[in-house]
Order: C-alpha cells, then sequence, then structure tokens
C-alpha cells in the first residue's frame, strides 16, 4: 500500500513535468520553425536549465576515481581530425590508449601555470597540427608531482612538439580563466591512426555558429543515444532483501533492531541512524557525540570525494547497472559543512534526477560523514534509440528563446518512470 502511494506521488509529479516539457517541446518547435530549420521538432530542446555546479572541485586524472574519465575527446593530428561524445566505451577506449598517460604525465610534470587570453587558447587550436582536447564535464583537480601546487580545469589541451608532448592549456570553469603551463620533463606524446570524422569546435565556423557555446564540439550528426530502463531496485527486494546493502554500508542490520515505518525501514546503531525508503532513497545521520562511522584522512577536499565515492560505491555499484558516477562538485556550506554533490552519467550525458537532480549528496563536518542521501536507481540497455536534433537545430531553438551562446548538453531526466530518454538543454552559465 505504502508503495503504491509512492509510486502514485511520482507519477502525479510526472504528469506535471511532461505538461511542462510539453509547453517549452512547442515554443522550441515555432522557435525552429521561425529560424527555418528543419528536423525532429518533437525531441527539440526543454529549456529548463541544467544544474549548476556548486564551485567546487573533484579529483582528476593524477588520481584513479569514479568519474575519473573525460566525457568528450576531440584529437587533431596533421591531416585529420578526430571527436567523440556521448559514446563513453569510444572514449574509454582511446583514453586508456595513451591519452589518460598523456595527461597526467602532462600535468605532473608542468611548470606552474600562467593566466592566458582566450585567444592563445582559440589560435592554439586553429593553427597547431597536433593536439589533443579532453572534457571532464566539471572541474577537476591536479596536483604537481613535487607538491609545488595544484590546479583544477574542466578543459584540457595537450599540443605536441618533436613526438613529446609541449604544453597543457586548460580552462578553470570556476574561476573564467584560461592557464597555460609548459612542461619541464619528456611526456610520450602518443601516435594513434584515426580516422576524421571532420569534429569541429563552435567557434570555428565563424558567424555561422554564433548561437553555439564556442567550445561545444560540432559533428555531421547528431548523438546516437540509447534508451534506458529505469527502476527502483528497493521496490524489488523481498523482504529482508536490503539487508547486504545495509551490512555494505557498515551497519548490522540484524543486532540494530531494524523497524518499519510508513516511508520505509529504520535501522539505529548506536546514535546512527540509516533509513532505507520505500522510493529507493537512503538517508543516513550520524551522531554529533558518539563514535565516528565514516571517516576521510582529512578534511582536504580530494580526502573528502574520496571517502565520498567509497561509501557512494558500496551502496550502487551492485543495482546501477551501465550507469557510472561523477562528483558534479564540492562546496563549503555556510554553518561549516562541506558538501559533496554527485551524479548519475548514462553514456556520458548526465541523469536529471527527480527533486534537486543529483544521485547523491554528502555532508561533512571536519573529515567525518555527518548526514548523506543516496537515490539508488538501476538503469537496464534496451534496444531502443532517442532521436535527437542535430546541435546546430537544438541551438536556434535554444537562441529563438533567448538562450543565444548558451552551452548545450544532453541529458537523460529521471522521473521516478521505468524508461528515460536523452534530451538536449542549457547549461547553465558558471
Amino acid at each position: 500500500m505504502r508503495r503504491t502511494e509512492a509510486r502514485r506521488a511520482r507519477n502525479r509529479t510526472r504528469k506535471r513535468v511532461w505538461a511542462e516539457n510539453l509547453a517549452i517541446v512547442l515554443l522550441a518547435a515555432l522557435a525552429v520553425f521561425l529560424a527555418g530549420r528543419t528536423g525532429m521538432v518533437q525531441n527539440t530542446l526543454p529549456l529548463g536549465g541544467g544544474q549548476s555546479v556548486m564551485g567546487g572541485y573533484s579529483v582528476g586524472p593524477a588520481v584513479s576515481l569514479a568519474g575519473g574519465t573525460p566525457v568528450r575527446l576531440l584529437l587533431r593530428s596533421d591531416t585529420s581530425r578526430y571527436g567523440v561524445e556521448y559514446n563513453q566505451d569510444a572514449v574509454e577506449l582511446l583514453y586508456n590508449q595513451g591519452l589518460s598517460d598523456l595527461l597526467d604525465g602532462s600535468l605532473r610534470s608542468m611548470e606552474p601555470p600562467e593566466p592566458v587570453g582566450e585567444e592563445l587558447w582559440q589560435q592554439t587550436i586553429t593553427e597547431g597540427s597536433r593536439w589533443i582536447f579532453f572534457d571532464y564535464l566539471d572541474t577537476v583537480i591536479f596536483d604537481q608531482r613535487d607538491g609545488s601546487g595544484a590546479g583544477a580545469g574542466r578543459f584540457f589541451l595537450v599540443t605536441e612538439k618533436g613526438g613529446q608532448a609541449e604544453q597543457v592549456l586548460y580552462y578553470n570553469e570556476n574561476d573564467r580563466t584560461f592557464y597555460r603551463g609548459r612542461l619541464r620533463e619528456q611526456v610520450t606524446y602518443p601516435t594513434l591512426l584515426l580516422s576524421s570524422n571532420g569534429a569541429v569546435f563552435a567557434f570555428e565556423e565563424g558567424s555561422g555558429a554564433r548561437s553555439l557555446s564556442p567550445y561545444m564540439m560540432v559533428l555531421n550528426s547528431p548523438p546516437d543515444c540509447k534508451v534506458y530502463g529505469a527502476s527502483d531496485p528497493v521496490e524489488t527486494l523481498e523482504s529482508d532483501g536490503w539487508i547486504p546493502l545495509v551490512d555494505s554500508l557498515g551497519f548490522n542490520a540484524k543486532a540494530a533492531s531494524p523497524y518499519t515505518t510508513a516511508t520505509g525501514s529504520v535501522i539505529r546503531e548506536g546514535a546512527d541512524t540509516l533509513r532505507v525508503m520505500n522510493d529507493g532513497t537512503l538517508q543516513f545521520h550520524g551522531s554529533e557525540t558518539g563514535e565516528d562511522r565514516y571517516t576521510a584522512l582529512s578534511d582536504r577536499e580530494k580526502d573528502l570525494q574520496l571517502k565520498a565515492e567509497e561509501i557512494l560505491d558500496r551502496a550502487t555499484k551492485e543495482v546501477r547497472g551501465p550507469a557510472s558516477l561523477t562528483c558534479r562538485g564540492v562546496r563549503a556550506l555556510e554553518d561549516g559543512q562541506t558538501e559533496v554533490i554527485f551524479d548519475y552519467l548514462l553514456n556520458g550525458a548526465r541523469v536529471q534526477l527527480w527533486g534537486e537532480g543529483w544521485a547523491a549528496r554528502f555532508l561533512f563536518r571536519d573529515n567525518v560523514v555527518s548526514a548523506y542521501t543516496i537515490l539508488l536507481r538501476s538503469y537496464t540497455e534496451t534496444e531502443e534509440t532517442c532521436t535527437l536534433l542535430p546541435v546546430r537545430q537544438a541551438a536556434a531553438a535554444a537562441a529563438a528563446m533567448g538562450r543565444q551562446g548558451s552551452e548545450l548538453q544532453i541529458v537523460y531526466p529521471d522521473e521516478g518512470g521505468e524508461q528515460v530518454s536523452a534530451i538536449w538543454t542549457v547549461r547553465e552559465a558558471r
């Protein structure tokens, strides 16, 4: 009965969001028509605005973590260009063929970086003969080998000279600044034989791409995105099926005397509480005076994220299916706590969950987890694919609705239903 009521509540939410999206779709279709465009307008842009990154960092290529691989790559050789996005198998295949070592080694051996103008960044792209571009979707942090400092960026560009990496340019989305660092040690630049697919950045197309954010990748065809099945893994568990999950999170479910409420099961151990909700939500609240259950190595952002990822992986690895996890950001709160936010990714595209949009939220007081909320979801691949507008047409719809030059990204809205499909959305300015 309780689960039926929860499903009805989610259905009411889905109907409201569907009505809002339908209105936006109709407006976007009109925008495309007025712009003189053609295409599949029924899947055009719901401009509700993507989630904004909360200012912080996530651990990047110097440390191997969930979500530590890029979501977009663009490689330029002397005679060709090859770009890939929203195809995580292809991205990771390339990344593991020397690109990971290239970026990691280049950042570790980089001299202290200096701010540079955007003109140098664009000139390097248009005039350089060999370079590789990496996009991590959100900001990642990296350490230098000698401990002389750390940096953070979302976009990275490694250039080549004489078979070696020459320099790293990167863009920090938080302070909106481009940086350049030359290398003090040799780092081998990989040789990859790839057929050109003509990928370019929007700024290279001149006035014809004013409706696009300058570093969006323009390909000859829209991404081929799958439809995924989605479900609440808690809903399918037998009466005691949640016990292994609770045990994996450090609670002794049998000794803790769990009890049932209208919204789910509650496990108390000492002064700590873990709730397993009927809608798949896990909620932990720690004691302020008792023994600390989850402790990071230090209160550095990097160590806080590591501890959060460890807990999150325990909770989701057996149920999330093809989805991966990425850290959206870390930030200090006014009450002195530190917040760490995570998202699910499907094939390199962010999943936008109901409510706040995120998959998990952790709160730390100093280096101790004080609370977390995790939305458990199970995803499965289907044989269906989504029909998406080409990026230029989606950008034309955005421009006609007053969002010219905005960055468009593909997301999977998940309102708790049985399937999720990809759509274009506007990523809010940082």
